[in-house]
């Protein structure tokens, strides 16, 4: 595993903590199908969220270009299948998260409803 990986992993590992301190159950990690991957899956009462997790190691990104529309519509496809395999008839929202580590220290901007399927082109 290379630096830039471990890198992901703790950030990760930093949103999954902050997701559980705001009462949500992770349903999955690193769920992959054809057309699509969606870092983290949590559901909170009848809401699923699809969280991307983006890890920078210094503050130098644009939060408000994290995500362009072309993995938008990847994550979307993603979700779908997600909720087609599970026969999931939840709520649900499109979150990321944004996490600078910095000295092993993770500090996390969280966009809730950061967008939704229209923005992604369905």
């Amino acid at each position: 595993m290379n630096h830039n990986q471990q890198i992901g992993i703790l950030g990760e590992n930093a949103v999954v903590h902050h997701l559980e301190q705001q009462h949500f159950a992770i349903v999955e990690r690193n769920f992959r199908c054809r057309g699509g991957e969606i870092d983290i899956i949590a559901r909170k009462d009848d809401i699923v969220v699809f969280v991307e997790v983006k890890t920078r190691k210094s503050r130098s990104l644009d939060a408000t270009q994290v995500i362009n529309h072309r993995k938008q519509q990847k994550i979307y496809t993603a979700a779908r299948r997600f909720m087609q395999q599970n026969h999931t008839e939840y709520t649900f929202q499109f979150d990321v998260a944004i996490v600078y580590a910095i000295n092993n220290q993770c500090d996390i901007e969280y966009i809730s409803n950061a967008f939704t399927p229209n923005e992604a082109g369905y």
